[in-house]
């Protein structure tokens, strides 16, 4: 889905069409496919070289890092012998390890209508629900029935992810929820 179909299921399912600008939607969007990417975004694969070392002997992670899936050794076999420094570096002993993260997606802007959703299709409508919790929260203003709105969809967006990932795992992914790029 890109820009535009998200905003027109979000204003269907509001019941306010041009209510909400392009930039308070980009946000929810975008906070939305944060969340969504940690679980269910696309697996980046890093292959890091001696040349990438630094002078402290660290390798940089990548700018687009949201999350570590794994860390292998130079032979593609997983490996715990590594650590993450607060300085955000990879601390690998000997040789060039092979990285698996999750990375950012790609921010929705606001202003490209046609830009499309990073995600895997079957989370895209989470994004809508995730999107009216954050609508309603901000329309309630104390009013206890509307804030009960927010509340009630973010816990539809909570389910919604737990069902998704259920489903993953049903189908043979275990814990391992990812698909390399």
């Amino acid at each position: 889905m890109n820009f535009l179909e998200l905003k027109s299921s979000f204003e269907l399912n509001i019941g306010a069409t041009g209510e909400i600008d392009n930039a308070d939607l980009a946000i929810w969007f975008n906070e939305a496919q944060n969340d969504l990417s940690l679980t269910f975004g696309r697996v980046q694969r890093k292959q890091y070289t001696e040349v990438e070392r630094t002078n402290e002997g660290y390798f940089n992670l990548p700018a687009d890092l949201l999350s570590v899936v794994d860390v292998c050794d130079s032979g593609g076999n997983p490996t715990s012998d590594y650590a993450i420094t607060l300085d955000m570096l990879l601390d690998y002993p000997s040789g060039c390890p092979l990285l698996f993260y999750r990375g950012l997606p790609t921010p929705f802007s606001g202003i490209d209508e046609t830009q499309d959703c990073s995600l895997p299709l079957n989370c895209q409508e989470l994004i809508v629900i995730y999107a009216m919790s954050r609508y309603w929260d901000r329309e309630s203003e104390g009013d206890y029935e509307e804030s009960n709105l927010g509340t009630k969809y973010r816990t539809y967006y909570e389910q919604g992810k737990l069902a998704r990932l259920k489903l993953v795992q049903q189908a043979g992914g275990g814990n391992k929820v990812w698909t390399v790029v």
